[in-house]
């Protein structure tokens, strides 16, 4: 009787096990949308040009102010 839980169990352990390395996988229709993605991404450009100005105050682990000096 045991050994029928074990096989049971080691059967079940090995088909989850499966399935999940399976889901894990991209599909090849997957990875070339990205690719189509990243390519159109990277040919955007800005309509305008941006500058921030601004400061930066930075902090120890006490809160006191460092100098930037």
């Amino acid at each position: 009787m045991t050994s029928w839980r074990i096989l049971i169990v080691s059967a079940f352990l090995l088909l989850g096990s499966l399935v999940a390395s399976a889901a894990n996988q991209p599909s090849q229709n997957s990875i070339v949308e990205g690719e189509a993605l990243a390519a159109e991404l990277r040919l955007m450009k800005p309509e305008e040009n941006l500058e921030v100005k601004g400061v930066i105050k930075i902090r120890d682990g006490g809160g006191q102010r460092c100098r930037s000096d």
